[in-house]
């Protein structure tokens, strides 16, 4: 019995798909790859030995006590003995010391104005004070000598007014006086001297 044409191609078509399943190589199956998970971190270093010793304070010596020294006594001298003073020269002594004491407690005359005299004219009533009706009343400090001369002159309290203050310094500095006195003596002595300028006659 004769082969049908049927039969031979699908012989055909057997033997082509075998020869190719022979031909090609066949697909090697990979095995499954596992992958460890990554760690990501810092790197710590530890510190060396010699450190610490750096970071610890270097503590300052102590300074070794100084040795006491006993204080030395030293002998105070005796002070000198006074010499022996007569009677006469205690006496002496007493009687000054009365004097002076006798001084100091007299009162003192305070000095006054020599009005027998015409060295002490009155100060000037500046005509720019009158003009503006200026008026007061000067005091002034004044230091008198032995001899009633005027030595010093200054100005305590003020009128108010430089024109007039320095009319009555100017006339005072001319002034003589009665000098002050203490136990029949002449004496310096600061005195207080007003003067007053006034509108009214």
């Amino acid at each position: 019995m004769k082969p049908s044409a049927g039969m031979v191609l699908g012989l055909v078509i057997c033997f082509h798909a075998g020869l190719l399943f022979l031909v090609l190589p066949s697909k090697p199956v990979q095995p499954d790859i596992i992958t460890s998970p990554a760690i990501a971190g810092v790197l710590v270093q530890m510190p060396s030995a010699e450190e610490p010793k750096a970071a610890q304070k270097k503590l300052a010596p102590v300074p070794e006590p100084k040795p006491v020294v006993a204080a030395k006594k030293v002998k105070i001298p005796a002070p000198p003995e006074k010499p022996a003073v007569s009677e006469a020269e205690e006496m002496a002594v007493a009687v000054e010391h009365s004097a002076d004491a006798r001084q100091q407690i007299s009162p003192i005359v305070a000095p006054r104005v020599d009005a027998t005299r015409r060295s002490n004219p009155a100060p000037v009533y500046p005509r720019s004070a009158l003009r503006r009706q200026q008026q007061g009343k000067v005091i002034l400090e004044v230091l008198i000598q032995t001899d009633g001369a005027v030595a010093e002159v200054r100005l305590k309290q003020s009128s108010g007014f430089k024109r007039l203050d320095r009319s009555a310094i100017k006339a005072v500095k001319r002034w003589r006086y009665i000098a002050a006195q203490q136990s029949g003596k002449a004496i310096e002595y600061w005195y207080q001297q007003a003067i007053v300028f006034s509108l009214r006659q």
